[in-house]
């Protein structure tokens, strides 16, 4: 019973609101509804804008970060090279420097040039 008290009660109220409003001003009330729509239009559109730039901003983001990791990847495989070509290097080095020892304890030495020698022989000493 206590619903239909406040169904009736709406139902007197929503009708003396409408009995009071005069043509000119339904006309108003609905102009102001339209411009309402209309801007409510808008910003939908606005907003469905904005989450498609935002959309395109995150797969330029994920395309940056990849590009990034490659360029990242493509430094460490250049690095890791120069890497392997100085320990290359430090090899040669080492083998040669047991090539000299070996030639100089076989009593061969680096043998001086021929030009050298005649020099040696040319000279008289004091």
């Amino acid at each position: 019973m206590k619903n239909v008290t406040w169904l009736f009660f709406f139902v007197v109220i929503s009708i003396s609101v409408v009995a009071c409003v005069t043509p000119k001003q339904y006309a108003a009330l609905q102009s102001d509804i339209n411009n309402l729509n209309y801007r409510i239009d808008s910003t939908n559109s606005a907003i469905t804008y904005i989450w498609y730039s935002l959309d395109n901003v995150d797969v330029k983001l994920q395309n940056l970060k990849e590009e990034q990791i490659n360029r990242l990847n493509d430094y460490m495989l250049q690095t890791d090279s120069l890497v392997a070509t100085q320990e290359d290097l430090f090899d040669i080095r080492k083998r040669l420097s047991t090539v000299e020892t070996h030639l100089k304890t076989a009593g061969q030495g680096f043998a001086p040039a021929k030009d050298q020698e005649v020099v040696k022989k040319k000279r008289t000493p004091y």
